[in-house]
């Protein structure tokens, strides 16, 4: 039910590749808009990537030049903004609840760089319940998301400490739940094998 551009036939390319093809949509990306992004606009992404994660899928490249905004001329609908996944091949089919809450916790980071913690944590209070808001609390950390966004959050450091304050504030009456993760550095990697 999400949206994406549509594949083309793929074809070989040698032994062990093959080129693939998909449509052409016109819009903007949420990159591009920035914080002229409208609070309806935000909630048409929230929705497009609730809808793959309620199918189990993941995208896991939510970045802003990876959500686009569908041209009006494409999009004869109902006049609410429509979204556009692009570049979906990172994700997972069969998720599991793990991946997915990692997904949305990705889009909030991205969408806090884009139009600031106050409103990316205003619009998700809005879309999932206070439960699953403050489930992705221990999830707003640098190793749990994607490499640009890692990149830029390293250059606006108050970022994430914002969104982690602002969302209980979303949720007063719950409690954040621990959780801890941990990215392998090839040092420990050659440690484990070397044991």
């Amino acid at each position: 039910g999400g949206r994406s551009p549509g594949l083309r036939p793929g074809i070989r390319a040698g032994h062990a590749a093959a080129a693939r093809a998909s449509d052409h949509v016109e819009g903007t990306t949420l990159a591009e808009r920035g914080t002229s992004a409208t609070d309806d606009q935000l909630r048409s992404v929230w929705d497009a990537v609730l809808t793959l994660n309620r199918g189990r899928v993941t995208h896991r490249a939510l970045t802003g030049d990876r959500i686009m905004f569908i041209a009006p001329s494409h999009n004869p609908g109902d006049g609410r903004p429509e979204v556009a996944l692009l570049d979906p091949g990172n994700g997972d089919v069969a998720a599991t609840d793990l991946q997915c809450r990692l997904d949305l916790a990705q889009l909030m980071a991205q969408t806090s760089l884009m139009v600031g913690p106050e409103r990316a944590a205003r619009i998700a209070g809005e879309k999932v319940s206070r439960e699953e808001l403050l489930g992705l609390v221990p999830l707003l950390q640098p190793v749990a998301l994607y490499r640009s966004t890692r990149s830029a959050l390293r250059r606006r450091k108050d970022v994430l400490a914002d969104l982690r304050k602002r969302l209980p504030a979303e949720a007063p009456d719950w409690q954040v739940p621990p959780f801890q993760l941990e990215r392998n550095t090839p040092r420990t990697l050659i440690t484990l094998s070397a044991g």
